[in-house]
């Protein structure tokens, strides 16, 4: 295992190893095409920054707006918050989409749900069974036969020290927010679908869109207190599936939808793709919208890489079955040596879910939500 100390960041809170995975131990399960199937958007919400405990169901992302070119942005800078869901709530980053899916999916049978993720976690254990040596930690909770896992931060924020890109400003510029999401830190998405005979439900962030319907900048509507504290607010729109945008930006002459782009629309099923070029004095001199899923490169990027995707299903697999075994809470910690470790948490009895969302999995709704 490649030295880490014990105090170092990735490690705190944790107690020893209890178990681990070694990269040539993840074979592919059999040939059988992995591909995402059943899909479907349940719901979406928006945090703000200010008022942390609320919760806007479904919300709306920012809008995505033509301008001509060129057109200069600066470049970003300051204080931003490395997750939001984490940031406004500490306690239970998975609070906002537990409550996001009782507003819209009431009847959501919850134990039959494999998997809940971020798809940043999904992404990075993809990357440790195709060889990637990227360092990670995901905090991993197990509620009846659901496993959960939560995305992990060294850090709350973070400083722009130097030159740090133009991606935010430039999202800034090129999109508008709409009037009852003003304050907005994330619009996040929640959709559904299986892979390799798991279902999961994964949650991600919406850069833009392209256009919603006439609902999309009405006012707020209700409002309720939640059991645990928060308070849901119902207004906005669920923008159509055709309409989600990824936003991507880069120096001029690079290629800006290359494999780890598609990659991170391929889990989401995000079908529109804007990119913006800029040269060294934060001049962009070109934008490009493109339909990735239309022109088949989601599909293609599956084609390509079906060893992965199997080897994903596989790994998916060894943590259910470790879940099982009655450790209820763990961290998976890759330190980049080909070896994802298990480590037991310094609190395994602290959940993460409240106990109002924990019930949920006694519950068996008498109707199924489609």
């Amino acid at each position: 295992m490649r030295h880490v100390k014990r105090k170092a960041p990735i490690l705190r809170g944790l107690l020893k190893p209890i178990w681990e995975i070694p990269l040539d131990s993840v074979q592919p399960i059999s040939d059988i095409p992995v591909t995402k199937t059943n899909f479907q958007t349940l719901t979406s919400y928006n945090l703000r920054y200010k008022r942390k405990s609320h919760i806007i169901v479904p919300g709306a992302p920012r809008v995505w707006k033509p301008s001509p070119v060129p057109f200069h942005v600066p470049p970003d800078a300051g204080r931003f918050i490395t997750d939001p869901n984490q940031f406004n709530f500490p306690g239970s980053p998975m609070a906002p989409l537990v409550e996001a899916i009782l507003s819209t999916r009431p009847n959501l049978r919850w134990r039959d749900v494999d998997f809940i993720s971020d798809r940043k976690n999904l992404r990075l254990l993809m990357g440790f069974v195709t060889g990637k040596k990227d360092l990670f930690r995901i905090h991993v909770e197990v509620v009846k036969t659901t496993v959960i896992f939560t995305t992990w931060s060294s850090r709350k924020t973070y400083f722009v020290r130097g030159f740090g890109g133009y991606g935010h400003e430039f999202e800034n510029v090129r999109t508008a927010e709409a009037r009852h999401t003003h304050g907005s830190l994330i619009h996040n998405r929640i959709v559904q679908y299986g892979l390799g005979g798991y279902s999961i439900i994964l949650r991600f962030e919406v850069d833009a869109c392209l256009s919603v319907d006439a609902d999309y900048d009405s006012t707020m509507g209700a409002v309720t207190q939640t059991a645990n504290g928060a308070t849901l607010i119902s207004a906005g729109t669920l923008v159509q599936d055709s309409q989600i945008v990824e936003i991507k930006t880069g120096p001029a002459g690079k290629s800006l939808d290359k494999t780890d782009t598609l990659s991170q629309m391929w889990f989401s099923e995000t079908p529109i793709l804007c990119t913006g070029h800029y040269r060294d004095d934060g001049i962009f001199k070109s934008t490009k919208q493109r339909n990735i899923g239309a022109r088949g490169k989601l599909v293609g990027w599956e084609k390509r890489h079906q060893d992965g995707l199997r080897k994903l299903v596989r790994i998916l697999e060894l943590i259910a079955q470790f879940g099982k075994q009655g450790i209820r809470k763990f961290a998976l910690v890759h330190d980049g040596s080909g070896i994802l470790r298990v480590f037991q948490e310094h609190d395994p009895e602290k959940r993460g879910l409240s106990e109002h969302h924990l019930a949920l999995w006694d519950n068996v709704p008498a109707v199924e939500s489609s």
